[in-house]
């Protein structure tokens, strides 16, 4: 995100790889310039233990995309790098239960205030 900027993350990552296939250009910078602040996003929102249902909703989504493109580029690409580790570790967010999370951002806000009874 900070040192290769949106925009080279959709030329180096989007249009180079998938110029010529059936996606159109437009599509391939807007995934390409986005998901770099999504994922950024995404995992402050993770870390924080705010909205994590919808977060690790978004970020799955996330990962479906990535997979996609990937098996696009390389029709026998191996999931068991980076994309299979991500989701065993969304998957335990979102099975994991909110409550006993006492330190986040959605624990807090779900704690009945004490100071008016």
């Amino acid at each position: 995100m900070f040192t290769l900027t949106p925009k080279q993350h959709a030329l180096q990552y989007f249009l180079a790889r998938y110029h010529d296939s059936w996606i159109p250009d437009w599509l391939l910078w807007a995934l390409g310039t986005s998901i770099p602040f999504l994922e950024l996003a995404g995992g402050i929102m993770l870390c924080i233990g705010w909205r994590l249902r919808e977060t690790a909703t978004v970020l799955g989504g996330l990962l479906i995309v990535t997979t996609y493109g990937h098996a696009l580029a390389e029709p026998l690409f191996d999931i068991d790098g980076h994309t299979f580790t991500r989701l065993v570790l969304l998957l335990f967010v979102l099975l994991a239960p909110t409550e006993a999370n006492r330190f986040s951002v959605d624990s807090w806000r779900a704690r009945p205030d004490k100071r008016n009874p």
